[in-house]
């Protein structure tokens, strides 16, 4: 209704009125939307809002941010797979060394001793850890985190040699 009535009388009507009518409904709708979007385009430019954030799948992964934080020094190697941008908003600012893999193989050749991986509890680790094996490597679990229900959501490693 609202809208055949601009329509019908505001913009299809041939008077002066006409020009001045479009240039007034064009300035409030870009008003309108201006200070409806100001706040949330905002909160998007600074990263208020972690991707996927709606997702009970990595609730939790605050625990282990806190976790690296608190007990993990600086420059250290964490490997991802899934959770590459997860990482990237809850450690920005923070000095890790973020390595993406694509294959265990490609982790298995770049892997050393000392450097982290987390998996997160919804995907098997039996692939890497069977390509790391081979060359060497063990998963030391440092870190857990947990959904609300209780179960895990995020598992945190540390590589190491093998005995």
């Amino acid at each position: 209704m609202p809208w055949t009535l601009i329509e019908n009388y505001i913009l299809t009507t041939p008077t002066p009125f006409r020009q001045w009518s479009r240039l007034i409904f064009g300035c409030g709708l870009a008003i309108l939307l201006t200070a409806c979007l100001a706040r949330p385009v905002e909160d998007a430019v600074h990263g208020r809002y972690p991707l996927g954030s709606n997702s009970q799948a990595v609730a939790g992964i605050e625990q282990i941010v806190a976790y690296l934080q608190g007990h993990v020094g600086a420059n250290t190697t964490l490997y991802h797979h899934w959770l590459g941008t997860h990482w990237r908003f809850y450690l920005r600012g923070y000095p890790y060394d973020l390595q993406f893999w694509d294959t265990p193989e490609e982790l298995a050749a770049k892997a050393k001793p000392g450097h982290l991986i987390a998996f997160p509890a919804w995907r098997s680790d039996t692939e890497a850890r069977l390509a790391l094996f081979e060359t060497g490597l063990g998963l030391r679990e440092l870190a857990r985190a947990y959904k609300p229900d209780g179960s895990p959501s995020v598992i945190l490693y540390r590589l190491e040699p093998l005995p």
